[in-house]
């Protein structure tokens, strides 16, 4: 399953491990849904946020953090509730955004 993957992934602490795993995670809930046009969309923009992807994967309790919003995320979607879904999806974006927003504030 992929998120076994990406917990055991995350235990080893490796970003590019992690970035693999959770992009498996998301091609798995966009082709699921039957959303290849969204996915392929999807998969361009990561190629160009990948830098800011690894950042954040890299810093501390985000191999923590992340995968937990992930599993949120999919057992909304196995309970078919698409509001705890939709919230699980933004808090995971929005923590990563905050992430990303500080390491380049530092970087400056």
């Amino acid at each position: 399953m992929v998120l076994e993957d990406l917990d055991r992934n995350s235990r080893k602490n490796d970003a590019l491990t992690i970035l693999d795993a959770t992009t498996e995670f998301y091609e798995t809930i966009f082709l699921s849904g039957g959303h290849e046009i969204a996915w392929d969309i999807v998969k361009r923009l990561n190629s160009r946020i990948s830098r800011l992807r690894v950042m954040t994967l890299s810093t501390i309790n985000r191999t923590v953090s992340g995968p937990a919003r992930m599993r949120e995320i999919f057992n909304a979607i196995l309970r078919n509730d698409p509001d705890a879904a939709t919230a699980a999806c933004r808090a995971h974006i929005m923590e990563a955004a905050r992430i990303a927003h500080t390491l380049l504030k530092s970087e400056k």
